[in-house]
Parts: C-alpha cells; sequence; structure tokens
C-alpha cells in the first residue's frame, strides 16, 4: 500500500499552458473513467472515510479503496479487473451502489519531486493535481509551483465534493449527471 499526498487547483487555459511548459511528460494523455460506490452515496466519505471505485484507464480496468487519512493524504489499494462490471456487480454485492462518475482526459508530468496530474474533465473543466509524497522538500517544491504556475487560490476540495456541490445548486446539472451516470452503467 502506498501513502498519496496530494492537492488540487482548477487552472485556466494559460496555467496549463504553464505547466506543460515548465514540467516534463512523465505519462501521455488518457482517458479514463472513475465510478464511484458507497453505501451512503456522497455521505459514504464523510461517515467511512474511504472510497471504492472502479477505474478504466485506456484498457486497464481496476477496483480500487481510497483509506483517507485527511483530505490530502490517503492509502490507495487495488486489484485489477477483466470488466468494469464485475466490479460495479462486487461492489452492489456487498450493499454499496454507484453514486459519482468523474470522465477526464489525464496528463502526467513531472516537476522536481512532485508528480503533476492535468485533468481535463467534462462536467467539472480543469484541474492540476498535484502529488508531493516523493519530495523531501515538499513547502518549497510546491510554493515554487504554485508561483510559477500562477496559482493564486486555496486548493480545491476533492472532486467528488465539488461534483457534490454542483448537484446540490444546479437541477440542470443533476439531470445531465444522472443521466450519464445511467448511460456509463449500462455500456460498462
Amino acid at each position: 500500500m502506498e501513502l498519496e499526498k496530494e492537492v488540487r487547483y482548477s487552472i485556466n487555459k494559460e496555467q496549463m499552458d504553464l505547466i506543460i511548459k515548465e514540467t516534463s511528460p512523465l505519462k501521455e494523455k488518457s482517458e479514463m473513467l472513475d465510478i464511484t460506490c458507497g453505501y451512503e452515496g456522497f455521505n459514504s466519505y464523510a461517515k467511512y472515510k474511504y472510497i471504492c471505485r472502479i477505474r478504466l484507464k485506456g484498457n486497464k480496468k481496476t477496483l480500487e479503496v481510497k483509506n483517507y487519512k485527511n483530505d490530502c493524504e490517503c492509502v490507495e489499494q487495488h486489484i485489477e479487473l477483466s470488466k468494469v462490471s464485475d466490479g460495479v456487480n462486487y461492489l452492489k454485492l456487498i450493499g454499496m451502489t454507484p453514486y459519482l462518475y468523474l470522465k477526464r482526459d489525464r496528463e502526467v508530468r513531472k516537476y522536481k519531486d512532485l508528480k503533476i496530474f492535468i485533468d481535463e474533465f467534462d462536467i467539472l473543466g480543469d484541474f492540476v493535481e498535484i502529488e508531493y509524497q516523493d519530495s523531501n522538500d515538499v513547502i518549497n517544491e510546491l510554493n515554487e509551483f504554485l508561483e510559477l504556475i500562477k496559482i493564486t487560490e486555496e486548493p480545491k476540495k476533492m472532486y467528488g465534493d465539488l461534483v457534490k456541490e454542483k448537484l446540490e445548486n444546479d437541477n440542470n446539472f443533476k439531470i445531465e449527471f444522472e443521466q450519464e451516470l445511467n448511460n456509463i452503467l449500462k455500456e460498462y
């Protein structure tokens, strides 16, 4: 099991271009789909401090559990699946239901000892997620990167929390989101 330490920020096109200019590539851009399941929908994380998700990345399918120590640190473990529906059905069998999907294009880059993930979501917009568990100088590297990319805002909540807020405050978004989640569950 690996401890992940991460923080995320929304970014604009100019900041995305700066990230690409100032970092080196680790993994090419790829499409990703996450389907998150829980016992109590969006309240699952708040109550249990972990999430279970099925991730489709290219041809690789995994069932993942992320156990959060706080909003920035988690321990993650995963197993490979032969089909997305196997993971969904397994979690349904133990009483969990799918409540969240995240579709994105993700590119992985590096800045010093930081892993930089550029996430372009179909429903949330563009973000940068910064993993810093491998850095021996986190404060300086993180501050240097944020200054270089001209990020001055506070870190954003986890992606699921951002979707939850939109679902609670925008009925049109809620209708579209629920239709797309149902389509995804039928397709995979």
